[in-house]
């Protein structure tokens, strides 16, 4: 068994519909303690399952210095998550989750690149509708959007539906956390 090789921390929202997350960032917040316990936690957990080559992803809840776990996985996050991390840090992290697939050793280092900090929202409507267009009325030096939906075509309401996923850098930290909770204030989607 080897060693964990990379734990990126993201804090997720649920905005549109409260079991969706459809907004997060790299967790600049987040208490040393609490990152060392769930580290520490995580590392028991793979030693005693013997895992070896691969993602484990977890989510928790946390509040103060203590954490509790809501679902430990095998499984690679959605909604472009891959893109959140690699804009946040240049890791490549979609090649390596499918490298022990391939048959190929991981790495035993990865380097990052200076923190960049971005959020990642997916856009989302509360009923069914048919869509139009969406756009983002926020000001940023670097927002792009993975559209996801044409003109024209239904879109079902959250958790079942949406229109694009957008990336939005912030210049610094505080600025990303406090936006992040607050993107679905400034996704505009037309809609009929």
């Amino acid at each position: 068994m080897g060693i964990l090789l990379l734990i990126f921390f993201v804090n997720e929202y649920c905005t549109i519909y409260p079991y969706q997350v459809n907004s997060s960032n790299l967790a600049s917040t987040l208490k040393a303690s609490v990152k060392k316990k769930a580290r520490d936690w995580l590392h028991q957990f793979a030693r005693d399952l013997k895992l070896c080559n691969g993602l484990v992803h977890t989510q928790f809840i946390s509040q103060g210095d203590e954490f509790w776990l809501v679902e430990v996985a095998r499984r690679c996050p959605g909604d472009l998550y891959s893109e959140l991390i690699r804009n946040s840090t240049g890791i490549n992290y979609s090649s390596l989750y499918s490298l022990p697939f391939l048959g190929i050793e991981l790495p035993k280092m990865v380097e990052k690149d200076d923190l960049k900090f971005f959020s990642r929202h997916t856009a989302s409507v509360k009923k069914d509708c048919v869509f139009v267009s969406s756009q983002l009325k926020i000001s940023s030096k670097n927002i792009s959007n993975v559209q996801l939906k044409l003109s024209g075509e239904p879109m079902k309401a959250a958790p079942y539906g949406r229109s694009g996923i957008y990336f939005i850098e912030s210049e610094t930290a505080g600025e990303m956390e406090k936006l992040t909770k607050n993107l679905y204030k400034y996704v505009v989607i037309e809609k009929y």
